[in-house]
């Protein structure tokens, strides 16, 4: 990944915990902490606020696709930087380093253009799909009485076997 977003006022080993490259209509949005197994800190956190307040709105792109440099896409939270470093302000501090934390993950539920995770990244690379897979998208409780179709369906195939 090439692309890092500079930003004035912020020191670099914070803008390249977030890298970015746009593709054929795709931003393939990495996580750059290969050393740390792509933990999430609360730079990370903030880079990606930014990246994908610069991504939303672009004509250039049509899906976002989250990736990790590395071997992982992310080890989950970076403990030391999220507790240990931010003790010296007070819980004021941590809650604010998780606030962050749970701030993009939040955003990207109601993001503008559709979104990728790693498990989904092949399919949306090779066919370049507009909607995530089944899995990966945010389902509706099943209707009232799904049980009882699913005993009524059962019932029929069991009956259809007997009968051959």
């Amino acid at each position: 990944m090439t692309n890092i977003l500079p930003v004035d006022g912020v020191d670099q080993a914070e803008l390249d915990t977030v890298a970015f490259t746009v593709d054929n209509g795709v931003a393939w949005v990495s996580f750059n902490r290969p050393d740390k197994r792509n933990c999430m800190s609360p730079r990370l956190n903030r880079q990606m606020m930014r990246v994908l307040d610069a991504l939303e709105f672009r004509d250039d792109v049509g899906v976002l696709v989250l990736t990790g440099e590395g071997t992982a896409w992310s080890a989950g939270m970076d403990l030391k930087e999220y507790f240990r470093e931010t003790e010296a302000q007070g819980l004021q501090g941590t809650r604010g380093a998780q606030r962050e934390s749970y701030g993009w993950w939040r955003r990207l539920r109601w993001y503008q253009k559709p979104t990728r995770t790693p498990a989904a990244t092949a399919l949306a690379a090779s066919r370049r799909c507009r909607r995530a897979p089944a899995q990966y998208r945010r389902r509706a409780p099943p209707p009232r009485g799904h049980r009882v179709a699913r005993r009524r369906r059962r019932r029929r195939r069991r009956r259809r076997r007997r009968r051959r």
